[in-house]
C-alpha cells in the first residue's frame, strides 16, 4: 500500500521495494536544514498484508501529532498552528526520535512495527526545473513540490507517454 501526496508521480513499480523485511517504509532526507523534519510524508510505503502494523503506525503518528499540536513550543517556533502545516512531518520525525540514516539504523522497530528508511533521492525525489526527464525516469517516485515544479508535471507526463508509445 502506498500513501502519496497528490503531487507525486510514480516512475517505477513499487512492488519490488516490498522485500518482506519491513512494515512501513519512510522516505528520509539528510542535511542540517532538514534536522527538524528528516522524514518526508509525501511517500509512505505500507507493506502488503500487514494492516495491524499500519494501524499501529498511524495511531502512533496521530498521538504524536496531537501532543505536538497541543504543545506551545512548535507554534512558537513556526509562528502558526502546526495543524495547518508541518504537523505531519514533525510527527513522523518525533516517531523516529529525529534520527535517520546514517544516525539511525536503516531499519528500526518501534512499538512492534518494523520500519525501513528509504532515501528521498530515489523514492521521493524533489523535482527541479533543471532535471532532465531521462533522469527523473530513474527515480522510483518524483515529487513536484511548489508552484514552479507543479508546472513541470504535465510536460513530464507528456514525455513519458510519448516514450511509452515509441517503445
Amino acid at each position: 500500500m502506498l500513501f502519496l501526496d497528490t503531487d507525486i508521480l510514480l516512475t517505477r513499480d513499487f512492488s519490488a521495494a516490498f522485500d518482506g523485511s519491513f512494515d512501513v517504509g519512510l522516505t528520509y532526507r539528510n542535511g542540517p536544514s532538514l534536522s527538524a523534519m528528516p522524514v518526508n510524508e509525501g511517500v509512505i510505503v505500507g507493506a502488503q498484508g500487514n494492516a495491524p502494523a499500519l494501524k499501529t503506525f498511524f495511531d502512533d503518528v496521530l498521538d504524536i501529532y496531537e501532543w505536538l499540536a497541543a504543545a506551545p513550543s512548535p507554534s512558537a517556533r513556526y509562528g502558526f498552528d502546526i495543524r495547518n502545516w508541518r504537523g505531519g512531518q514533525l510527527s513522523l520525525a518525533g516517531l523516529i526520535d529525529w534520527a535517520v540514516p546514517p544516525q539511525a539504523s536503516a531499519k528500526v522497530v518501534i512499538n512492534k512495527v518494523r520500519y525501513k528508511f528509504l532515501p528521498c533521492f530515489d523514492f521521493n525525489y524533489t523535482v527541479t526545473p533543471s532535471d532532465p526527464p531521462q533522469f527523473l525516469a530513474t527515480r522510483w517516485a518524483i515529487h513536484f513540490k511548489g508552484a514552479k515544479a507543479k508546472g513541470l508535471m504535465a510536460p513530464y507526463v507528456a514525455f513519458t507517454r510519448k516514450n511509452e508509445l515509441t517503445q
